[in-house]
């Protein structure tokens, strides 16, 4: 079974990097690991149904509001998928998305 959480953070870490932290790859890898949860430990069960769920209030990109963000999140699908991990993302409110299985 994958690690969908590690996946994800890889993932996020890979195609954003550049985008958290003002570029600093330390303290974005930080970022991502406090702003990612698996669903099961996710304490505002926001998507209990989902794989992983993510909060961009802790400094990732939100797609909510801007086309350039909605196209990183969209790469990250897609290089999730180049590695064989069968998720994809929905976003539940501005500041929370969830990966889904495909």
């Amino acid at each position: 079974m994958p690690n969908y959480l590690a996946s994800v953070r890889k993932a996020i870490f890979d195609v954003m990097h550049d985008s958290i932290a003002l570029g600093n790859p330390q303290r974005a890898r930080e970022i991502i690991k406090e702003s990612t949860k698996l669903s099961k430990d996710d304490l505002g069960e926001w998507a209990p149904r989902s794989r992983v769920v993510v909060y961009t209030e802790m400094g990732l990109p939100t797609p909510a509001y801007e086309v350039y963000y909605i196209e990183l999140w969209q790469k990250v699908d897609d290089l999730l998928r180049e590695r064989g991990i069968k998720l994809y993302h929905e976003m539940i409110n501005a500041a929370v998305l969830a990966f889904y299985d495909a």
